[in-house]
């Protein structure tokens, strides 16, 4: 009878572990290296450890090391092998520790995993999943709401159902410079442009009809409805050149989001003559309406994974283009 380490050391010597470390390499980076059945120095004892699969990555400022271990046995995966590797990462000063598991995880073990920040994936999903994500994160996806083919109807405040003429001067105006200031105020004062009024209403009414719109570009067409609630009170000049109080705004638009990848720099900050994380910074810079942006997120004491319930401090510098 195969005894249990035996079976083990069988498996991961067979095709299924080649094809596991195959598709590591074909997906974490170009400039990443693997290798199987490594011996890392415990940096508390100065021995050696045995670690199923090593990763590791120099890209400019950033040194990546992720340790993939392969469990083959009959039972569930348990928290007991969980404390096991999430020391071992320490000991072998590990950026990252993944564990495969042919026969899945006890729900406790899934729990610790959690918190100890130990990635858990089955064989199929080691197979078929993007590596890439896992071991180091790329960009910050910047997502812009954004509008388009309005068809606004601004009504009477007597008349709800009938939409107001505009006057030839305000058509004009409109016509020549879509940032007049058409909408007026009680006393006939310019107010705001039917783009400012539009703007403002998607605003304040957008949140809730975005949720429907897909994160990939596609357009939704949506209709708002203000249902007589306007305020403060806006008017327009008719085709009689009256002042019209309008009572209700109805709005038809498309809706989308632009979808912006940004490169990101990695920054890790260490205790002094300590390899422990005190913080990790990753910073962008996006541009938006023709200004940039320097993009933040600082996660404190995050190491190789940012845990549930963790504080971020997000930050946005304005900063200057070049000319």
């Amino acid at each position: 009878m195969t005894s249990g380490p035996k079976n083990k050391m069988n498996v991961k010597k067979g095709a299924r572990f080649e094809r596991l470390i195959a598709r590591i390499q074909k997906l974490v980076h170009a400039q990443a290296e693997i290798r199987s059945d490594e011996k890392l120095i415990d940096i508390h004892t100065g021995q050696k450890r045995q670690v199923d699969v090593t990763i590791r990555l120099s890209d400019g400022p950033t040194e990546f090391l992720g340790i993939v271990e392969v469990r083959d046995r009959s039972r569930p995966v348990g928290v007991r092998y969980i404390e096991e590797i999430a020391s071992k990462r320490i000991s072998v000063k590990a950026d990252a520790a993944f564990i495969v598991s042919k026969s899945g995880y006890a729900q406790t073990a899934i729990k610790k995993a959690n918190e100890l920040g130990i990635r858990l994936l089955s064989y199929e999903q080691a197979l078929e999943w993007d590596w890439s994500n896992w071991i180091k994160c790329k960009c910050i996806t910047a997502l812009f709401k954004k509008y388009d083919n309005a068809v606004v109807t601004l009504c009477q405040k007597d008349e709800p159902t009938i939409g107001v003429t505009l006057s030839e001067k305000s058509k004009s105006a409109y016509i020549n410079d879509k940032s007049s200031k058409i909408i007026l105020d009680k006393e006939g004062n310019k107010f705001c442009s039917f783009f400012d009024l539009i703007h403002s209403f998607i605003v304040s009414n957008g949140d809730e009809a975005y949720k429907q719109v897909p994160e990939d570009g596609s357009r939704v067409r949506v209709l708002f409805d203000a249902g007589g609630k306007i305020g403060p009170a806006i008017f327009l000049r008719n085709s009689k050149n009256e002042l019209i109080q309008i009572g209700n705004i109805k709005l038809e638009v498309d809706l989308f989001y632009e979808v912006e990848d940004h490169p990101i720099t990695l920054t890790r900050y260490k205790e002094v003559n300590s390899d422990k994380s005190i913080a990790e910074l990753a910073t962008a810079t996006i541009e938006h309406q023709d200004k940039n942006w320097q993009f933040e997120i600082l996660a404190p004491t995050a190491g190789d994974r940012i845990n549930n319930g963790l504080k971020l401090n997000v930050s946005t510098t304005q900063i200057e283009k070049d000319i």
